[in-house]
């Protein structure tokens, strides 16, 4: 399973089935029939809906799966409801699916990274980057308008990212290569059923035992999950040493998701934090790996480099494994989720703040890529806000062309907002 946010990234000459036919795939289709690529549509699916849509026929799931070899069919979700989607479709066989990612409900990233930039690009950090294809955060900002280099302990993970980074002809680069506060060598723990869940320190098997994840469709011991753990010893480098032989342009993004290892890799990274404006990490508030940091020393840490918490945009419950009752099961008790264990903390800039408001703004690149980074994590209003702040600083200290650029984007989305989402 991965996102895409345009027909760029099916094949030339692809055979495909748009599932969703509503307003959102009739969309994909007309960017399909313009994209030039010889993308043929067989046809729709609904779960609903049968007939036909703009010249193709509409099939119900239930006519798709009885008249199509679905381990063989490519796949394209154009629907909202995409989780329960790919649910149905794996149960029926289906292998082969994609996500439409539509870009339209980020105003602020469509008119800055399309736009304004004028062919500059997000630069952005992916440490941690297994499973990046099926990860949708960047795609607020295009894949077009990105450079990424991602860093990756899992060595075959990177051959498969970097084929489809050719295949695509995007600017992105997946390093295979281990990352710590500095260089040496490290024990990586490899769980064998879960090779996500690798991790530079021990795994606490006695926290994982008691773990319980349950959603509509299963319900799995965490311990369990894990299967075997072999344990490697693999070369380690520092950010900042592989930015002294790399020399790479500033990055603007940084996205951390190494199972316990983040603060490590970010106190061996302090000649690129600096030009960081926002940071998305993984914390942990359980001790799930032996002698891991916790979110509280993760937190100090970034607000001594000027950054400043905003959300827990992903976050992650786990129910009891020693537990007669699974409260995700109880369709009529929504209060429970189960124990806060860990999830993404998302860290900006916040020049507001930091500045007072008789001060001189950041160059304007920098609050339209900060403006995109708040919007695409939906700190929607914060972005607004710094865009207007910014504005009426430029235009108090001489740099009218600043303020009409922030006026003009400001404009622009609030249109695209009330048009969206009123």
């Amino acid at each position: 399973m991965e996102f895409i946010s345009t027909p760029k990234m099916l094949q030339r000459g692809e055979r495909v089935s748009l599932f969703g036919a509503g307003g959102a795939g009739a969309e994909f289709l007309g960017r399909i029939r313009q994209s030039g690529r010889d993308i043929e549509v067989a046809c729709f699916v609904d779960t609903y809906k049968s007939g036909e849509l703009d010249g193709v026929p509409v099939l119900t799931l239930d006519e798709f799966a009885r008249t199509r070899d679905l381990a063989a069919e490519s796949i394209v979700i154009t629907s909202t409801h995409w989780e329960q989607i790919v649910h149905d479709l794996m149960q029926r066989g289906a292998q082969r699916i994609r996500i439409f990612f539509d870009r339209k409900r980020f105003p602020l990233c469509l008119a800055i990274c399309d736009r304004e930039l004028g062919g500059g690009k997000m630069a952005i950090l992916d440490i941690g980057a297994y499973g990046a294809t099926a990860d949708r955060r960047f795609l607020p900002f295009g894949e077009d308008n990105i450079r990424c280099v991602g860093f990756e302990a899992d060595a075959e993970e990177c051959v498969v990212l970097n084929q489809r980074t050719r295949e695509n002809g995007l600017d992105f680069t997946y390093m295979p290569l281990a990352l710590w506060s500095s260089a040496g060598h490290q024990t990586l723990y490899y769980p064998k059923g879960n090779p996500g869940a690798s991790s530079l320190y021990p795994v606490n098997m006695e926290v994982f035992r008691r773990w319980r994840m349950t959603n509509q469709w299963s319900s799995v011991n965490e311990a369990e999950r894990l299967g075997e753990i072999t344990t490697f010893d693999i070369p380690v480098a520092s950010l900042d040493e592989w930015q002294t032989r790399q020399k790479p342009q500033p990055f603007d993004f940084a996205k951390l998701n190494i199972q316990g290892a983040e603060l490590e890799v970010l106190r061996g990274g302090t000649t690129i934090l600096p030009d960081l404006l926002g940071v998305l990490v993984e914390v942990s508030f359980v001790e799930s790996y032996v002698g891991r940091p916790l979110f509280a020393d993760i937190d100090g840490f970034l607000r001594a480099q000027g950054f400043t918490f905003f959300d827990f945009p992903d976050r992650c419950h786990a129910g009891r494994a020693g537990s007669a009752v699974s409260v995700p099961r109880l369709s009529r008790y929504p209060w429970s989720k189960g124990q806060f264990i860990e999830g993404h903390a998302l860290y900006l800039r916040d020049p507001i703040a930091a500045a007072g408001q008789r001060s001189t703004p950041p160059k304007l690149e920098s609050v339209l890529k900060l403006a995109a980074i708040a919007e695409a994590n939906n700190q929607v209003e914060y972005a607004f806000e710094l865009l207007q702040w910014a504005g009426e600083r430029y235009q108090a200290t001489g740099g009218t062309q600043e303020a009409e650029t922030c006026r003009r984007v400001v404009e622009e989305a609030m249109r695209e907002y009330q048009e969206l989402f009123a």
